[in-house]
């Protein structure tokens, strides 16, 4: 819709160019498996009252792409070589290797050449084009990405939406949500246009949906697929929701679902839970989806498990493309620094030294945060650790046992910053605040995220102890300390808590 605009004149090249910059860094960091979810966006499945617009076995052999495993459907030839290069995509996706990337292409260009009028081959060919212009976006190739994705958005706004049904329903929740992921400084802008998200009520909208293709083979596993990524990149589920969500995806024989259930678990600290999800499956089966490697890695390292060595050994043998290659070859440095092998700890520093491709955030943190290893106190880290993982019992012993004394100003700012975010998960709310003053004292002229982070954390702990005023001046000393790290994130951060303050 951005690109429909723009092409019109009515957009400012330069508000168009950081649109796409802003979309650009929403596609890129996120998981790469999880760019087939995008795919989603406009995968319009038409229901006319009377059916699908897919046979039944071309929604069984959709059902078998997302459990990674080759299908040949029967019926028409239209469906086959749609569902074809479907797969090709998909499987681009889970391994990132080049071939099948240039195969899809071909695919694409040969489907689109059939240039059919039918309803069904219209949108074959607008969820191909979507496919295409991520793949085109991960490449780097932004312009061209942008005009094959102006290309499927102008097809779809030219159907019918009255014979959508259902799909219509989805596409609705999926935009609400997507677009009210627009910088807070850009809506008044875009709203002028039309261009209006509501995250809650898209996910109301998508939990109907959900609800309503229960029992659909492939297109129910589709819907599950999109509600967990939407958890995961958009929104703040309890554990409660989070536990739903798993008992649901449990239930499916599909790889991306336990990727997405455990990232999701991983990501707000469930790591007994994370751990469970990606070791439930034999490795052979894993091999089919090897990204499920790096979260187990994750999950058995912020369990303090030597295991986790073998599940990022497996991760880089079997993946082959670079997304989180970075980032699990420094979390290897974090186990050799904690455990004292500190050749292999060198070792592994110079191989994250050597990566030149860094397509996620995580890589890119990565990159950055290794520098300053052989200065970090391994039981420093070890907390962190065991804190990203929820064990937080074990992560307040380990820094009780400390000697602060020997820390620097630089290292003690962390060892403050670290031991209040214990308390606060331990419910310790002013003994957290206090440790919070201490980190923002010492990060004034500090472009670490502690120091906002510190700030937007205290103004959290206000908020549950019905301290508005003091929440607010927390706030802004959060936005006076973002001067560095992840300063979009943190503005961003800070401006949906100043909105949920003022409602």
């Amino acid at each position: 819709m951005f690109l429909k605009i723009f092409t019109a004149g009515l957009v400012p090249a330069v508000f168009v160019y950081k649109l796409l910059l802003f979309l650009k860094f929403k596609i890129i960091t996120m998981p790469k498996l999880l760019f087939v979810v995008f795919v989603f966006l406009i995968y319009t499945r038409v229901d006319a009252q009377d059916g699908n617009w897919l046979s039944s076995d071309a929604r069984y052999a959709m059902a078998k792409i997302f459990s990674s495993q080759t299908a040949a459907p029967k019926g028409e030839e239209l469906e086959t070589k749609y569902l074809s290069a479907y797969s090709s995509f998909f499987t681009y996706m889970s391994f990132e290797r080049k071939p099948d990337a240039t195969h899809f292409i071909e695919q694409y260009e040969a489907f689109e050449e059939l240039n059919e009028e039918a309803s069904s081959y219209q949108l074959m060919l607008i969820n191909l084009s979507i496919q295409k212009s991520l793949l085109l976006f991960m490449q780097g190739q932004m312009l061209e990405g942008a005009h094959v994705f102006y290309k499927a958005h102008r097809i779809f706004i030219q159907l019918d939406k009255g014979s959508f049904g259902l799909e219509y329903l989805k596409l609705q929740a999926i935009f609400d949500i997507f677009l009210d992921q627009v910088p807070q400084q850009h809506k008044a802008f875009t709203s002028f246009f039309g261009l209006k998200g509501n995250a809650k009520r898209g996910f109301t909208t998508l939990d109907q949906y959900l609800k309503e293709v229960y029992g659909q083979q492939g297109v129910y596993q589709e819907a599950i697929i999109l509600y967990g990524y939407c958890l995961l990149k958009f929104a703040q589920p309890s554990h409660d929701e989070i536990y739903d969500y798993i008992s649901l995806t449990g239930r499916q024989n599909a790889p991306i679902l336990v990727f997405i259930s455990s990232a999701l678990a991983l990501k707000h600290r469930m790591g007994e839970e994370a751990m469970t999800i990606s070791s439930s499956w034999i490795d052979e089966y894993n091999k089919k989806f090897p990204l499920i490697f790096y979260i187990k890695g994750r999950a058995l390292l912020n369990a303090m498990d030597e295991r986790a060595l073998d599940a990022f050994s497996k991760f880089h043998q079997y993946y082959k493309g670079n997304s989180f290659k970075t980032d699990a070859l420094m979390r290897e440095a974090w186990w050799y620094h904690i455990t004292g092998a500190f050749e292999q700890r060198n070792d592994n520093m110079k191989q994250v030294d050597m990566q030149t491709v860094l397509p996620t955030s995580n890589d890119k943190q990565a990159k950055a945060e290794i520098l300053n290893l052989r200065e970090e106190p391994a039981e420093l880290l070890k907390a962190r650790l065991l804190f990203d993982g929820g064990y937080y019992g074990e992560a307040k012993k380990v820094l009780e046992h400390m000697d602060k004394l020997v820390l620097t100003d630089y290292i003690l700012a962390e060892y403050y910053y670290r031991y209040a975010r214990v308390n606060q998960e331990l419910n310790a709310y002013n003994k957290a605040l206090f440790f919070y003053e201490k980190v923002i004292g010492l990060c004034v002229d500090d472009e670490r995220y502690i120091g906002p982070y510190s700030a937007l954390e205290s103004a959290h702990i206000c908020v549950k102890l019905h301290r508005s005023a003091q929440a607010l001046a927390f706030l802004e000393k959060a936005k006076d300390l973002n001067t560095g790290q992840y300063k979009n994130d943190i503005r961003r951060k800070v401006a949906q808590f100043e909105k949920k303050l003022g409602q």
